[in-house]
């Protein structure tokens, strides 16, 4: 089970290491953003909030992927990471009206799905992530963590148990660690079992 960042960055080395070939788009290490690009990124983007920002330093998210996962904004790409982001919270993106209204930006996809984080002066609350649709956009979004810190580890997870179980029972056990990890009550876990399904049935 993946509990801490430390642990999280650890076990996808391990992947790196078992897949070689892989390594590049899927080991979680630093150096993330620098603090210039941080300057950079908060002056074009206000409202970014602290939690994803300390993600975004501690690693390299550029171009890294876990499973269905992208853990930068894909359809966006720039070539690096202040450049994607800029281009996800720009006209350019086709939800970028819908987005704004909101207060989120788009940092991150499952499959074509957008995922978000939740600025400061956004109606959700700071920090928090969440899946929109692809296929269907105008659908409530669904809350996926209380932070992006918690997404990762929650990726992670997903993508350990998906390395060891199969079907049924690795949705079981996927729902284990999400309940250890995520404090009650909350949210999330309607999201994370929509996904589970498709990852492990």
């Amino acid at each position: 089970m993946i509990t801490t960042l430390a642990e999280l960055e650890a076990y996808t080395k391990q992947i790196g290491a078992r897949f070689p070939d892989e390594a590049a788009n899927t080991i979680l290490s630093g150096p993330g953003i620098m603090p210039k690009e941080r300057e950079s990124l908060l002056k074009r983007i206000p409202g970014l909030p602290d939690s994803y920002l300390q993600c975004a330093e501690r690693f390299n998210l550029h171009g890294i992927r876990s499973g269905y996962f992208a853990f930068w904004p894909e359809a966006f790409d720039a070539g690096n990471m202040v450049g994607s982001l800029t281009k996800a919270s720009s006209e350019v993106n086709p939800y970028w009206v819908m987005f704004g209204a909101i207060n989120v930006l788009q940092v991150a996809s499952w499959e074509a799905d957008p995922i978000v984080v939740a600025l400061k002066d956004s109606s959700e609350p700071d920090g928090s992530v969440l899946k929109f649709s692809e296929g269907n956009p105008k659908a409530p979004a669904v809350n996926l963590a209380q932070s992006f810190e918690m997404f990762l580890l929650l990726v992670g997870n997903l993508d350990q148990v998906a390395n060891e179980a199969e079907g049924q029972r690795a949705v079981d056990v996927f729902q284990q660690r999400f309940e250890f990890l995520v404090p009650t009550p909350n949210n999330y876990w309607q999201g994370w079992h929509n996904i589970a399904q498709v990852v492990f049935l």
